[in-house]
């Protein structure tokens, strides 16, 4: 029980490494696109927000043809 346990835990422990590892490159590319838009998050919010808008209506008149 106590060595199913250990493994347990290893595993926990690698998939919490790679979570974070994931999570800091996710960080690192919002910083990078964040100074690309002159240190303004709000433009890089609102350039996203523009391009899911603009992509979500391409899939509406895609549909409705």
């Amino acid at each position: 029980m106590i060595v199913n346990d250990s493994f347990i835990l290893q595993e926990n422990q690698q998939r919490e490494r790679e979570l974070t590892q994931r999570l800091e490159r996710r960080r690192r590319v919002a910083e990078r696109e964040v100074a690309r838009h002159g240190g303004d998050r709000l433009a890089f919010i609102a350039e996203l927000a523009r391009k899911a808008r603009a992509g979500s209506a391409g899939v509406v008149s895609a549909a409705t043809h």
